[in-house]
């Protein structure tokens, strides 16, 4: 039988449109549906020739490669990328090609291959721009932008996430999304009082946006600007209240960058006993769930940090960084001192 004459082609086919829908949600969905598909599509006694069939092959592959990096299973993500990239050489269609490439820029990130991301980046880009999709032209800006958040280069985050805001057909999801970014690269810079003015912009989007985790974000970002310029105990209460609600919405690691940023407003307005008590409450919570090993460290070395008063504001530059890598990669250890290699603790 010829891939032209296989049933299974238009069953992946209608497939792919559903996966961007399920993915925030439900990775393992995407997981499991992509897993039969490539089983439905197995070539194994089928003289396969089509470039169409390689495009969706390569589609299937990149959209599981994607969704076992959110479900922190980057080893495997890693393997079904590079039979991605491998299919996306035969695949005929540009836009297939980009989002390939654009899931490839997100792995190589996670794996912490910046350079690789940002060359798989320009790549998707180009492809995007030739078939006129700026939808997702625009999200690759956004993976750009990460990037350099997450190489502690925030001045590059910072202007590559404002030359995105420029743009008034950003849509609003991804207009929240980058100014969140753009918030957490302002105080990391120092810049508290510009983070500050983003506050009326970043709460008109959230009252267009439905869902529980716009509104834990917007009342985390809210407390941390606060917090910082006008009143740590308002912050604290707001901070506080987004913790708690992404403990209850499941999500461990956004609770621990909360609990970071609690912890240092109350460093910062010189109450350090305080400041230690926040940071110890988010290492007990790790400690209870008897994984994530390597993140439990992390924290507790900043724990140790605040409660010495030993370059806390380091170790929460550093953990800024490494928690959202670590949430997608377990096994990634933590180094003391990366951002700034003369300063390692040994």
């Amino acid at each position: 039988m010829l891939a032209s004459e296989l049933p299974a082609i238009p069953l992946a086919a209608g497939i792919l449109t559903m996966l961007p829908g399920l993915l925030r949600d439900s990775p393992e969905d995407v997981v499991d549906l992509c897993r039969v598909s490539l089983e439905l599509l197995s070539p194994e006694g089928l003289e396969v020739s089509s470039r169409r069939y390689a495009g969706i092959l390569a589609d299937l592959e990149a959209n599981l490669a994607n969704a076992l990096r959110i479900l922190a299973q980057l080893p495997e993500a890693q393997r079904h990328m590079a039979s991605a990239l491998s299919l996306a050489d035969e695949a005929p269609d540009d836009q297939v090609r980009g989002g390939v490439f654009l899931n490839a820029s997100l792995v190589a990130r996670d794996a912490r291959n910046f350079e690789s991301a940002l060359e798989l980046a320009g790549l998707s880009k180009r492809l995007f721009r030739r078939v006129g999709n700026m939808r997702l032209t625009k999200r690759v800006s956004r993976v750009e932008a990460s990037v350099a958040f997450l190489q502690g280069d925030f001045s590059s985050a910072i202007s590559r996430v404002r030359a995105l805001l420029r743009d008034p057909t950003l849509e609003q999801g991804a207009r929240f999304s980058a100014t969140f970014m753009l918030v957490k690269a302002l105080i990391l810079e120092g810049s508290a009082f510009q983070a500050a003015s983003l506050l009326p912009r970043l709460t008109g989007l959230a009252r267009s946006l439905p869902g529980d985790r716009v509104a834990t974000r917007l009342c985390w970002l809210r407390g941390l600007i606060v917090g910082r310029v006008a009143d740590p105990d308002v912050g604290e209460r707001l901070m506080s209240r987004a913790r708690d609600e992404c403990l209850d919405q499941g999500l461990l690691y956004d609770a621990a960058l909360v609990a970071l940023d609690l912890a240092m407003v109350r460093y910062e307005a010189g109450q350090h006993r305080e400041a230690a008590r926040h940071a110890a409450g988010i290492v007990r919570t790790f400690a209870a769930t008897g994984a994530h090993c390597e993140a439990l460290a992390a924290l507790r070395c900043f724990h140790a940090s605040v409660t010495a008063r030993n370059d806390a504001r380091g170790r929460y530059r550093e953990l800024q960084l490494y928690l959202p890598l670590a949430r997608h990669d377990p096994g990634y250890g933590y180094r003391p001192g990366f951002l700034d290699p003369e300063a390692s603790v040994h």
